[in-house]
């Protein structure tokens, strides 16, 4: 099924959007920038070693929707959505990240993390104590005692980017340099399914204009807070 006024374009194994800017890499569960922007994968899926199929894929205005079985493991699925969000401007464009998980066994043990990576290094850190902070470059890894509550990276001179998680869904993250790249891996909370239940998690990300400014990131931090998850059509 496609919308006629989707904004997204599957083409294989990718969906891009229809201004080129962002596109999917279905079989990777994974979201790209530009490549104006550096070369940047961000809001990667990742469960264990699980051996997913992709079941469905489907646009929805400007949702692009992915439901995979064998996530995070036999007997379970994912329903994925990419929600895109842009003020008419190239300087400035988000997406809501939505994951649904269900399963029909008793008691499965989840264990999953939302990740991204960038060729970049100067990244900053907003925790519920600290507020923003730049990352020193070390290993930085905080559990849910040290609430994490959104990140941002310099992308290039006149952009920046931000990625945040919705408050109860954060369960720790790590942070820390893999050869050339800057990796973020944010551990998702849930760790047990139960049959018949849908958990819903959610994340946001946005390219901003302009340098790296903490006043405009605790903005967009609040906005996200404050903005309902969005609703299917």
């Amino acid at each position: 099924m496609t919308d006629n006024l989707s904004i997204w374009r599957i083409e294989g194994n990718q969906a891009r959007t229809s201004d080129g800017r962002l596109w999917v890499d279905l079989r990777q569960r994974a979201l790209a920038w530009s490549n104006q922007l550096g070369s940047a994968q961000v809001l990667q899926l990742i469960c264990g070693d699980c051996s997913a199929t992709r079941r469905e894929v489907f646009t929805r205005r400007n949702e692009l929707v992915a439901i995979y079985d064998g996530i995070p493991a036999d007997g379970a699925s994912v329903e994925l959505r990419w929600v895109y969000e842009t003020d008419g401007t190239p300087e400035t464009r988000s997406v809501d990240w939505l994951l649904s998980m269900q399963t029909d066994r008793l008691d499965l043990a989840v264990n999953c993390t939302c990740r991204s990576q960038w060729d970049r290094h100067t990244l900053w850190v907003r925790t519920e104590s600290r507020g923003w902070f730049q990352w020193d470059g070390t290993i930085h890894e905080a559990g849910a005692d040290q609430r994490t509550q959104a990140i941002a990276i310099q992308l290039l001179e006149d952009r920046w980017y931000l990625e945040a998680i919705w408050p109860t869904d954060y369960a720790g993250i790590y942070l820390g340099r893999m050869m050339e790249y800057t990796v973020a891996a944010w551990r998702l909370a849930e760790e047990h399914l139960e049959k018949g239940v849908i958990r819903r998690m959610r994340m946001h990300a946005c390219c901003l204009p302009g340098s790296f400014d903490p006043k405009v990131a605790d903005q967009t931090y609040h906005r996200f807070l404050d903005t309902p998850v969005p609703l299917t059509a």
